[in-house]
């Protein structure tokens, strides 16, 4: 990870919090980096990772980085935020230090909707990080939604902690999954 990429993302997630938008810390930031970076090298071709409550696009950033960054060929990112004038701004603060040839698609709109529709496994991995009474919503409505071997990641799994109906869900679906301890909380989910 270079030096340029990391004051870059600094900055922009202090803008972030200064626009009151609930964000990702660094050390998420590069758990997400991770994980995209390690499914993309397996999976290199034809990837579609949905970055659902984006705000201004702290955590696009991240995903995008590790597309740019392991070479998926045929890859995008979708960036979801309701905040229309948020959403606006996604462009402008992901395309930048690298990021100028990553296949991104904004959408101005709910993320819950927009999951819903979705082509049946169209979704490679989904980031979620939307208001957490939504998140068993955002679950079922994407379950079919996402790909076998799939991920779907929430963030705060921690504080503030989800509804339970989520773990239920996870249950019911019979899910596999983990808690990250970070200072929130990341929740990822596998879809075998």
């Amino acid at each position: 990870m270079d030096e340029e990429f990391l004051n870059y993302s600094r900055k922009l997630r202090d803008k972030s919090i200064s626009y009151g938008i609930p964000s990702i810390d660094e050390e998420e930031g590069f758990i997400l980096y991770s994980i995209v970076y390690t499914y993309s090298l397996l999976n290199s071709n034809h990837l579609v990772i949905v970055d659902a409550g984006a705000g201004i696009g702290y955590s696009t950033l991240w995903l995008g980085k590790a597309l740019i960054d392991s070479g998926c060929n045929i890859c995008l990112v979708e960036a979801v935020e309701k905040n229309k004038a948020f959403a606006e701004q996604i462009p402008g603060n992901v395309k930048k230090h690298g990021l100028e040839g990553l296949p991104l698609t904004i959408v101005a709109g709910d993320a819950v909707e927009y999951v819903m529709n979705k082509d049946a496994e169209s979704i490679d991995i989904l980031f979620v990080d939307i208001e957490k009474n939504r998140y068993p919503k955002i679950l079922e409505e994407s379950y079919y939604k996402m790909k076998k071997k799939g991920f779907i990641i929430f963030h705060n799994a921690l504080f503030p902690p989800p509804p339970r109906r989520l773990y239920e869900l996870i249950r019911e679906y019979g899910l596999k999954h983990t808690i990250i301890p970070t200072t929130a909380g990341l929740l990822v989910i596998h879809k075998s």
